[in-house]
C-alpha cells in the first residue's frame, strides 16, 4: 500500500511549512498577550494549512490511492481574508469584531456543501461533482477574488488608523508599528496578482495541478511567515485603539490671533516642563501619563501638540531623543551610541535609527562623524 505513495520534492517543500503552521498555531492557544487575536491567528494559520493540504498529499499520490479523499473538505480558502481582517481587528481593538458570525457565512457555506459531497453515496457522488461542485468552484473563485480585495483594503486603512492614532498616543510608537502585517498584505496583493496570472493561462491553454506549484509555494511562504512573525509578536501588549475623548466646542469668535498665540505659548510650556523633567527618559511614554505630571487633561494636551505645535505625539517626544542623543554624541563622541538612545528612551535600535535620520537628516554613525571631524 505504501510503495504506491511518491514523497518527491513538491511534497517535501510543502510539508515543513505546514508543520511550522500547526506548531505556532498550537502555540498562539496558549494564555497570551492579545489572547483574542492569538486565537483568531490560529484558526487562520489552521485554515492555510488545509489550502495547502491537498496540494502535498496529491503530489505524493494520496489521491490515488484513497480516491475517496478527493471529497474530503481539507480547504476552506474563502475563510482567509475575513479572517485575517478579524485578526488585524482583534489585534487593535482588544475585541472580536462586531458580528463577526456574519462576516464567516460564505465559508461556513461553502465548507457546508464540501462536507456534503463527502457523504453522499458513491453513485450520487459523480452526479453531484458535475453540477454542484462545478459552480461551487467558480462562485469560490468569485469569492476569493472579492474578499482579499474587500478585505485587503479594510485591513489596509484600520492599520493605517491604528498608526495615526498610535502617534498621537504614544512615543514608542514604531514598537506597535505592525510593519509584518503591511508586509504580508503586500504580499497577498502579488499572491492574488500572481493566482490571477496562473488562472487565466489555465483557462486559455489548460495547466496541470503540477505546474501550479510555484502559486502553493507562494501560499506556503506567506503563512509560514505571518505564522513566525505574529508568534514573534503574540507576547506584544498592543495598546488598545480608543476615540480621543472629546472636548469642549470652542465659539468661532475665541478662534481669533490672540487664543492662537496663547495656545501655542501654553504648548510650547508644556513641551518644556516635558523636556526639563526629563519625561521623554521613559521609553513607554504615553501621552495620557504626560497629561498626569503636567495636571491636564489629556485631549488639551494632544490638541495643543497637534494643532498648536504641528505636530504629533510620537514626533515631539522623539525629537527630544534625539536632541539629547545628538548632544551627549557631541559632548562624548565616544560614546556609545546604542547605549546613549537606550538611556535617552529609545526603545530600540531599529525605531532609534528610523526618527534620528528621519530627524536630523543623517544616520547616527555620520552624525558622530561629522561631529567629530567639526570638534
Amino acid at each position: 500500500m505504501l510503495d504506491e505513495l511518491v514523497f518527491g520534492w513538491r511534497t517535501a517543500i510543502l510539508v515543513p511549512p505546514m508543520v511550522v503552521m500547526v506548531c505556532l498555531a498550537t502555540a498562539l492557544t496558549k494564555p497570551l498577550s492579545n489572547r483574542t487575536a492569538n486565537r483568531l491567528l490560529a484558526v487562520l494559520l489552521v485554515i492555510l494549512v488545509g489550502t495547502i493540504i491537498p496540494w502535498a498529499i496529491g503530489f505524493a499520490g494520496f489521491y490515488d490511492r484513497w480516491q475517496w479523499l478527493s471529497f474530503v473538505p481539507f480547504s476552506n480558502p474563502l475563510a482567509v481574508a475575513p479572517l485575517f481582517y478579524s485578526y488585524l481587528f482583534a489585534l487593535v481593538h482588544g475585541r472580536v469584531l462586531d458580528k463577526w458570525a456574519l462576516h464567516m457565512i460564505a465559508p461556513a457555506l461553502a465548507g457546508g456543501l464540501l462536507f456534503v459531497s463527502l457523504l453522499l453515496p458513491a453513485e450520487l457522488k459523480v452526479v453531484w461533482t458535475g453540477t454542484i461542485l462545478v459552480w461551487l468552484n467558480v462562485a469560490v473563485t468569485i469569492g476569493i477574488i472579492i474578499g482579499f480585495v474587500y478585505y485587503g483594503r479594510l485591513s489596509w486603512r484600520l492599520l493605517g488608523n491604528y498608526r495615526q492614532w498610535l502617534a498621537n498616543e504614544r512615543s514608542d510608537d514604531d514598537r506597535f508599528a505592525a510593519r509584518w502585517l503591511q508586509n504580508i498584505l503586500i504580499g497577498a496583493a502579488v499572491l492574488l496578482l500572481l493566482w490571477g496570472v496562473f488562472a487565466t493561462i489555465d483557462t486559455m491553454v489548460g495547466l496541470s495541478y503540477r505546474r501550479l506549484m510555484g502559486l502553493y509555494i507562494a501560499i506556503s511562504i506567506l503563512g509560514s511567515a505571518l505564522a513566525i512573525e505574529g508568534w514573534r509578536h503574540a507576547h506584544l501588549p498592543f495598546p488598545v485603539m480608543r476615540s480621543v475623548e472629546a472636548v469642549e466646542p470652542r465659539h468661532e469668535q475665541e478662534v481669533d490671533d490672540e487664543g492662537a498665540q496663547d495656545r501655542l505659548a501654553e504648548a510650547k510650556r508644556w513641551a518644556a516642563k516635558i523636556r526639563d523633567d526629563r519625561l521623554y527618559e521613559d521609553p513607554d511614554l504615553s501621552l495620557a501619563r504626560a497629561a498626569r505630571h503636567l495636571a491636564t487633561n489629556q485631549s488639551y494636551l494632544s490638541r495643543a501638540v497637534n494643532e498648536s505645535l504641528g505636530m504629533n505625539w510620537s514626533t515631539l517626544i522623539n525629537g527630544m531623543r534625539c536632541e539629547e542623543v545628538a548632544r551627549q554624541l557631541c559632548a562624548d563622541p565616544k560614546a556609545d551610541i546604542l547605549s546613549t538612545a537606550l538611556e535617552c528612551g529609545f526603545n530600540s535600535k531599529a525605531s532609534f535609527n528610523r526618527f534620528f535620520k528621519a530627524y536630523h537628516g543623517v544616520t547616527p554613525s555620520a552624525f558622530r562623524r561629522e561631529t567629530s571631524q567639526i570638534m
